[in-house]
């Protein structure tokens, strides 16, 4: 009965993205003519800016993976050898998909790291990403539609209740559930011991310090765009930054899409209140290729200078 019901749920998303592609495609071969040239009139130092402050961004994602790391397994493993480790998984999530990189993760450090742990340590980092990417994004839109003191305030009780989640685990709970709707094939080969753990307030305060940060240059990447290409100067870049993450979090929720493939391109469409719908379509695919560059660029320095994962390799605390 399960089987039949993932295979349904496979099929319908499969159907969703080629629906989700096939309408983008058609967005830009509808307005080539028109866009061509707008791309092909490029700034590379815009290029440069765009990719810089997104690899320093994505390069965020270690520090925070690295605290989990140091805080489920109570050692302190290179950063060098964490970063390969993380971003070697972070490409092999966008294809075939997201599981596969976790999968990957697990027999690497099979004879250092129980698999438990690993696992424990991925659903932390998806529900610190999620948690924070809606405060990043709603921050923005409130500022947009309503002005800087609404944003000031929900920022301050958005980050107060994502530290009270963080600090009792309530969102871990929840997401632990969430193994019971994975593909079979995946699912049974987890391990039962998926458990939550507080995360002590040093460890929250240096998570948030990271993502703070992260989504700094986050923005700082997107309002490069109108460096990179002046017909991009006319629109809200930091609006579309927001919307992007409320996108990315639609195709993270897709569940079984590489990357969210196709159902992250079609939200950002669907919700950027932009009218020019071949500019954003060219959007929209610029920033799929832009966050691969990022992950390639990031995986690039840590496979020429770290390790692999070794056991025995860290330093006590």
């Amino acid at each position: 009965m399960s089987t039949t019901r993932i295979n349904w749920l496979q099929l319908s998303t499969y159907i969703l993205v080629i629906g989700a592609l096939g309408w983008i495609g058609r967005l830009v071969y509808k307005e080539w003519p028109a866009l061509e040239g707008q791309l092909l009139d490029v700034h590379w130092p815009g290029i440069v800016a765009i990719l810089g402050f997104g690899s320093i961004y994505t390069l965020h994602t270690a520090f925070i993976f690295s605290a989990l790391l140091r805080h489920r397994t109570q050692e302190i493993y290179p950063f060098m050898q964490v970063g390969r480790l993380l971003f070697t998984g972070q490409l092999i999530r966008h294809i075939p998909g997201r599981f596969f990189g976790v999968m990957y993760q697990v027999s690497e450090t099979r004879k250092s790291i129980p698999a438990s742990v690993v696992i424990n340590i991925n659903i932390e980092m998806i529900v610190v990403t999620i948690l924070y990417a809606l405060l990043a994004a709603g921050s923005v839109v409130c500022f947009t539609l309503y002005g800087l003191w609404v944003a000031i305030l929900f920022f301050v009780i958005a980050l107060f209740g994502i530290n009270l989640v963080l600090r009792n685990s309530l969102a871990i709970h929840v997401l632990i559930r969430f193994v019971n709707f994975l593909p079979a094939k995946i699912a049974q080969k987890l391990p039962n011991q998926v458990s939550p753990a507080e995360i002590p307030y040093v460890d929250l305060a240096r998570i948030c310090f990271y993502q703070m940060s992260a989504f700094t240059f986050y923005y700082l990447g997107w309002t490069s765009f109108s460096i990179a290409w002046p017909q991009y100067e006319g629109l809200n870049l930091l609006l579309l930054g927001a919307m992007y993450l409320i996108a990315w979090l639609a195709g993270f929720l897709s569940i079984v899409t590489p990357g969210g493939l196709g159902v992250r391109e079609a939200v950002f469409l669907l919700i950027s209140p932009a009218t020019n719908y071949g500019l954003l379509a060219i959007v929209t695919l610029l920033a799929r290729i832009w966050f691969l560059l990022n992950d390639l660029i990031v995986f690039g320095i840590f496979f020429a200078f770290g390790k692999a994962f070794k056991p025995g390799i860290s330093d006590k605390k």
